[in-house]
Order: structure tokens, then C-alpha cells, then sequence
């Protein structure tokens, strides 16, 4: 009558937490796929054997649903702090992207970040007759750029105030009180 009792090697590793591993010592029966025949053969195995297998690792049916539950939380751990991740380099991406994020909040690029002295930053390329030797690249300028800021402007589409600088072309949204 145990006979009757036979489950898929899908359904013990699902339902009672076996590995694949654990499921090589034991015997099995091949039998075509009920619900397709292109799949491939069904392994059926012996409940109580798995059974038995599951409760060595586990104790009982309260430890394998003890476990499945842990590693349910784990899992949900893992997804949770994926999307924090994902949200925090998206965060990144999208204020590199827009051009009101170069500027720092006084309007200003920084020391040395001038649109112009990083395209005159460029390091030398290895020159194609070995015999010349390439210039070393040009340090990056310590002085200090300061916005000359042109016309605002009102941006009827984001409902903010814009100028731009007329020496490096950064743009800035502000609010008039």
C-alpha cells in the first residue's frame, strides 16, 4: 500500500526540502509526463523514503515548515534589500543625468569642474610612431569657477524659474518669492 504514495522529485523538493543530492541513493520509477508528452519523464519516488530523508534534516513536519518559512523571511530580506539598492542607485543615475545637479546649491560647478577645463583636460593618446614620446596630460585648474549667470527665464512646464550661466552653459531652477 506505500507504493501508492509517490511523489514527484519537483513536488519533494517543493514541499519537504530535499536537494538533489539528497534524492541520488534513492530508487525511482520513470513515467511519462501526464500533462504533456514533449516534457520530459516524471522520476516518481517513494513518499515514505523522502519522508524519511526530510525528517533526518529537519526532525518532523513542524521542521520542515519551520524552515520553509525561514527561508521564506530570507528571501524576503534579500528582495528587500535589493530594491533599496536598486531605488538608491536609480536615485544616482537620475541626479547625474539632469543638468541642475551639476551645479552645487550656490550655483557653482566646484573646484576645477568647469565645462571648459575638463575638455581641455584630456589625457595625451599614445602617439602612433613609437619614437615620439606623448605629451604628459595637463593638471586640472585649482581655480575656483564662478557662475556669470544670463536671463531667467519662467519654465511654464515645471513651474520653476531658470537662469543659465553664459560662460559654461550650467543651468539652475529656483523658486521667486
Amino acid at each position: 500500500t506505500t507504493l501508492q504514495y509517490r511523489r514527484t522529485k519537483t513536488t519533494a523538493k517543493d514541499d519537504l526540502l530535499v536537494t538533489d543530492a539528497d534524492l541520488l541513493p534513492l530508487g525511482f520509477i520513470s513515467r511519462k509526463n501526464p500533462r504533456k508528452d514533449a516534457w520530459g519523464e516524471m522520476k516518481l519516488f517513494l513518499r515514505a523514503q523522502i519522508e524519511e530523508i526530510a525528517f533526518l534534516k529537519f526532525g518532523d513536519y513542524v521542521g520542515v515548515e519551520a524552515e520553509k518559512l525561514k527561508r521564506q523571511a530570507d528571501k524576503f530580506e534579500r528582495s528587500k534589500r535589493k530594491k533599496v539598492k536598486e531605488s538608491v542607485l536609480k536615485k544616482d543615475i537620475d541626479e547625474e543625468k539632469t543638468p541642475e545637479s551639476a551645479c552645487m546649491a550656490d550655483g557653482s560647478r566646484g573646484l576645477g569642474s568647469s565645462k571648459t577645463a575638463i575638455e581641455n583636460h584630456v589625457r595625451a593618446k599614445k602617439p602612433k610612431n613609437r619614437k615620439t614620446q606623448a605629451a604628459p596630460p595637463r593638471p586640472l585648474p585649482t581655480v575656483r569657477h564662478v557662475h556669470v549667470w544670463g536671463e531667467e527665464w519662467y519654465d511654464d512646464d515645471k513651474k520653476t524659474w531658470k537662469r543659465k550661466c553664459t560662460e559654461c552653459s550650467c543651468a539652475a531652477s529656483f523658486e521667486k518669492l
